[in-house]
């Protein structure tokens, strides 16, 4: 299942980006919307170089960066989170593909197991239009 490949290519994109940046990342997909919550690392070993290299990048070590997908990314910061308008936007086209992945991988998984039908794919977008207009 090639959807399984590429969602874990695009995990694994993300993870390597976020470790590039010295970030931890959650990616929390068992509920609506989608997040990913982005966090200094906090290592026990490297408590104290991590505290002087967060003062120097004026971060404090309880911050976070939380990721939302739903149709739409957003992003909100909690306490002083510095980063860069180059890395903002390489996380966030990271993160959005990572959502979609996982949406296609969610689609077919769930077709595979008969909850889903191409031939309801219809009726989902007409139920999902009409929700939109609601809105």
């Amino acid at each position: 299942m090639n959807e399984i490949k590429a969602y874990q290519k695009a995990r694994r994109a993300m993870e390597l980006l976020c470790a590039e940046k010295d970030l931890g990342c959650r990616f929390c997909c068992g509920d609506k919307p989608l997040r990913m919550v982005l966090t200094p690392f906090q290592g026990v070993g490297s408590q104290m170089s991590l505290l002087e290299n967060l003062e120097r990048r004026g971060m404090s070590p309880n911050a976070r960066v939380v990721l939302t997908y739903d149709g739409d990314v957003t992003y909100a910061f909690e306490q002083q989170f510095a980063i860069s308008e180059s890395d903002r936007k390489k996380l966030l086209k990271g993160f959005m593909t990572l959502c979609q992945a996982w949406r296609d991988l969610l689609f077919w998984y769930l077709h595979d197991r008969g909850v889903v039908m191409l031939k309801d794919l219809e009726e989902i977008q007409s139920w999902a239009a009409s929700e939109e207009a609601d809105t």
